[in-house]
């Protein structure tokens, strides 16, 4: 690859990349629903205005990429990156059949050990508070119909 096409390797190019596929996806999935009237907008069109929004700005930091230089994307830091997202298929996975709060919690220890070192107390600290105000929030304040315990 030459020189004038090492943008493409930028971590601005590849974040753009990202908005504009995201978007480009999103926009074209709210297209699917009602866009309604100026006066009485139907269920598409809030969606269909972020994610043309994001689409733009992603195009936006593609083009800035090209003309300005930005660093080159690195390794991936894999850790980080399995312990997260499998913190968050776990969380979906436990949520209905363990409770909130025992998801809530296994979401947070989980995704701890991302980083090195763990520390314990923090951990514990973090998960317990967490797991209460989302209790708090999403179960008593909005009522959605989480169980909080197993059944």
């Amino acid at each position: 690859m030459g020189k004038a096409w090492q943008f493409l390797k930028s971590e601005d190019f590849l974040a753009g990349l990202m908005f504009t596929a995201i978007g480009g996806l999103g926009l074209y999935l709210s297209f699917s629903h009602s866009m309604g009237a100026p006066s009485r907008i139907g269920a598409g069109f809030f969606p269909a205005m972020i994610t043309g929004g994001l689409t733009l700005a992603g195009i936006c930091i593609m083009a800035k990429a090209a003309v300005v230089a930005s660093p080159s994307f690195g390794d991936i830091a894999w850790r980080p990156l399995c312990f997260v997202i499998g913190s968050a298929v776990l969380f979906a996975f436990l949520v209905d059949r363990l409770g909130l709060l025992i998801a809530v919690v296994s979401l947070i220890v989980l995704s701890r050990f991302s980083e090195r070192p763990i520390n314990l107390v923090e951990t514990a600290l973090l998960s317990i508070g967490m797991a209460l105000l989302s209790v708090a929030v999403f179960h008593y304040g909005l009522r959605i119909p989480f169980a909080i315990l197993p059944r």
